[in-house]
């Protein structure tokens, strides 16, 4: 569970830096802050091979989620220390989604869907988080305490997390459901969304616009409302 919240975070704009047999992980861009885990070969292989992270053509021991659902900032700041003198990367396009999103709603509509977006992407977060958490008692702060409610709270999050991503797979359906999941959580491209269910790349631009709909009528029709 902890290697899958770290790959979240890498799919949200994070980087991975390689780092002897294996890889640091980075909240965001800035190698001079505190990496937050670290991930083995083994565990980054199969998003390297489906070329969901790419190597930095700039800094080739950096790797980066290649559609990111937060845009990569280009600053010279944001780079490890090892990269400060490089030039700055190439804009990245956006990611196929935020396309369908963008380009196919608009006023309230796409308000709706961007909400119910970034709550499916909270909610994924919260109901991984929070399963690490109660797994890991010897990170309870001692002393003055506090630390263990603290930890009951994030796990109460998860679990109310975790329950309202099941009520949503419900109103999906599972096939629905999956396709939502590797649309925006794993942020498929065009074409492989449309090579992961059989679709035409004008197949695929229809059945996401009615994934981003679907997400957003489970969660105003059949979610439990956020805690």
């Amino acid at each position: 569970m902890m290697s899958a919240r770290l790959v979240a975070t890498l799919a949200r704009g994070g980087m991975a830096v390689e780092d002897g047999d294996g890889y640091l992980i980075y909240r965001g861009q800035d190698g001079r802050r505190t990496s937050i885990g670290r991930l083995t070969v083994a565990d980054l292989a199969p998003y390297i091979e489906a070329e969901d992270l790419r190597r930095d053509e700039t800094c080739p021991s950096r790797w980066t989620w290649a559609t990111p659902l937060v845009p990569r900032t280009t600053a010279a700041h944001a780079l490890p220390p090892h990269c400060l003198s490089r030039p700055a990367k190439r804009l990245v396009r956006r990611p196929f989604f935020l396309q369908v999103l963008q380009d196919s709603f608009e006023g309230t509509d796409c308000t709706r869907l961007q909400r119910a977006i970034d709550r499916f992407h909270q909610e994924i977060e919260l109901s991984g988080r929070g399963q690490v958490i109660t797994m890991n008692w010897d990170m309870v702060p001692h002393g003055r305490g506090g630390g263990r409610a603290m930890v009951h709270g994030q796990a109460a999050a998860s679990h109310q997390a975790a329950r309202t991503l099941k009520a949503v797979a419900r109103r999906l359906g599972e096939h629905r459901s999956a396709m939502v999941h590797r649309l925006i959580i794993g942020e498929a491209s065009r074409r492989r969304f449309a090579e992961d269910f059989g679709l035409s790349l004008r197949g695929a631009s229809n059945e996401a616009k009615l994934c981003l709909e679907a997400l957003a009528n489970a969660y105003d029709n059949g979610a439990p409302p956020a805690a």
